[in-house]
């Protein structure tokens, strides 16, 4: 697999670049991923944790969301002007397209075999957690 990464560097420097660094902006929204669904059902389908942070918890992941976002615009915008296909940033290109293999992939596989997180056992499981800490 490593071998396979590094021949994108034969073909073109700027792919393998941008490749590179695509991954602050899939990583982070990844995480945005999660903290919105959880900031708009108002943090009540997770139970609370041994980090669980109160209503401190709210505004954190609501700065951590409108940073991630901001700085993902950010890092989309080409790297001088004027631009060319050198200089073009294709992370905005590698996002897109990461959504729509993940998008074609839920429709073809995720949406019929996936079962989701189970709520309930883990609510279970934290409550012995808690009680075996007391």
């Amino acid at each position: 697999m490593t071998n396979a990464l590094c021949a994108i560097t034969l073909g073109s420097r700027t792919a393998f670049s941008d490749l590179a660094g695509s991954f602050v902006i899939l990583t982070c929204t990844s995480y945005v991923m999660c903290f919105i669904p959880h900031l708009l059902t108002g943090r009540r389908n997770i139970p609370p944790g041994p980090f669980w942070m109160g209503k401190a918890g709210f505004v954190v992941n609501t700065v951590a969301s409108v940073f991630i976002v901001f700085f993902n615009i950010l890092y989309c915008f080409p790297y001088a002007l004027p631009t060319t296909t050198a200089t073009m940033n294709y992370n905005s290109v590698i996002l897109v397209g990461v959504f729509a293999l993940a998008g074609v992939w839920w429709l073809v596989h995720a949406s019929r075999n996936y079962k989701g997180p189970r709520l309930a056992e883990l609510s279970q499981e934290l409550s012995e957690w808690r009680l075996s800490k007391v």
